[in-house]
């Protein structure tokens, strides 16, 4: 292998982009300075240094698992949403720049500085505890069917210094939770169905939690989150959930049933990505 960081990195650039790689000289750079501890413009000043051997080593081993359409996140084991570094294993979803818009909707919404959310399906954890971080008067609670994402969660709950204002439960969607009123209920199901698979992309397929991804009836889905959100939301409140554009029209139908306002908007790039509903006056379920 080649000794250089230059070197490093046109050989493994060169493997990936033959494994079909559509990513692969940001891929290779990314993974070479987490391993020497820069950050990867700081490679360009060092293109000429010698890397040792047990970096080498460890640097083809990633390269390797990259080939494989492991996820670089997963490699790595982190990933930044929202400027916070999340640790990222394979047992959640790797965060995605389209959800930290959920993050914002919900700042902007004008909330109480005492306001308790809860992030639904939080998996990493990164949109509730995003909230967190931004939001120093606010607290959390944060559900997952997921004993595994939940110990996730809870370990970047401590990094991102939130832990005190984070309470973790297990069960699926409101199941084990307490009794109370939030004033914000976020929530990234999974609204994939098993139909529509083979459209994705391998390393999203293969290698993220399929739990996480896919449901056999998104609509229903939708339905059960909406009827105990309308519940469970103070007057005034927000919810905000991510939606595939496939059923954008069917959610929004739905949720005007539970909801006094519903509105859907758009992700940077005009897909029907997120689904908007904030209690005015309390309303009953049908």
């Amino acid at each position: 292998m080649a000794d250089t960081v230059l070197e490093l990195i046109r050989a493994s650039t060169d493997f990936l982009a033959k494994k079909n790689i559509t990513s692969a000289r940001l891929d290779a750079e990314l993974l070479l300075a987490d391993l020497l501890k820069c950050e990867r413009i700081q490679l360009y000043a060092r293109f000429d240094s010698a890397v040792d051997s047990g970096v080498k080593d460890s640097y083809r081993q990633r390269i390797v698992e990259r080939g494989k359409n492991r996820p670089t996140a997963q490699i790595l084991g982190y990933k930044y949403f929202y400027n916070n570094k999340f640790i990222i294993t394979d047992n959640v979803l790797i965060p995605r720049p389209e959800t930290e818009q959920i993050v914002s909707i919900v700042l902007e919404a004008g909330l109480p500085d005492d306001s308790r959310i809860l992030d639904l399906c939080c998996g990493s954890g990164c949109i509730g505890l995003s909230l967190l971080k931004e939001k120093p008067g606010w607290s959390a609670h944060l559900s997952d069917i997921s004993p595994e994402a939940l110990k996730v969660a809870g370990e970047n709950s401590k990094n991102l210094g939130v832990e005190s204002r984070s309470q973790f439960f297990t069960g699926d969607l409101y199941e084990n939770l307490p009794g109370s009123k939030y004033n914000a209920i976020v929530v990234n199901p999974p609204y994939i169905h098993p139909d529509e698979k083979s459209e994705l992309m391998s390393d999203v397929r293969d290698f993220e939690p399929a739990a996480a991804l896919f449901h056999d009836s998104p609509p229903d889905l939708y339905e059960k989150i909406f009827s105990d959100a309308a519940l469970r939301l103070s007057e005034g409140g927000i919810f905000c959930a991510e939606l595939s554009p496939r059923w954008a029209e069917t959610a929004a139908s739905t949720a005007g049933r539970f909801f006094s306002r519903v509105e859907i908007r758009k992700d940077d790039g005009g897909l029907e990505r997120y689904l908007l509903a904030r209690m005015s006056v309390a309303v009953q379920p049908d």
